[in-house]
């Protein structure tokens, strides 16, 4: 929802990291057109790290390029294993969202909207 990366922009920077290299990161980006405008940076694992998944050193990478502590980054994804255990063996936090509502756990959200409990915004 467009109202909700306005709000969540004007507290945080949200980055798009992937694994998929720049060329085609771009290419998903034109098919946000109106979000884009919140979106502050983006990472691609395989143009700018030299790796075809996104592992521990993708994320410690992208907090040295934003000048931040691991601590400071969440990272929101859709696998368990790589969107919740890689990014935490790098101190990064992370949730897992689960659209379909398999999953209850206090690490998973179901939408963009549950960020706001999360964060407290």
């Amino acid at each position: 929802d467009i109202h909700m990366l306005a709000d969540f922009s004007r507290k945080y920077k949200i980055v798009v990291s992937t694994n998929n290299a720049r060329r085609m990161l771009e290419h998903k980006l034109c098919t946000l057109k109106d979000a884009r405008q919140f979106i502050s940076d983006t990472f691609s694992s395989v143009s700018d790290f030299d790796r075809i998944v996104k592992n521990k050193d993708f994320y410690a990478g992208i907090c040295r390029k934003m000048d931040i502590m691991p601590r400071d980054m969440l990272h929101i994804g859709e696998d368990p294993d790589h969107y919740l255990a890689v990014p935490r063996s790098a101190g990064v936090n992370a949730l897992l969202i689960d659209r379909e509502r398999k999953v209850q756990d206090g690490n998973v959200i179901h939408s963009l909207a549950d960020l706001r409990r999360v964060l407290g915004i």
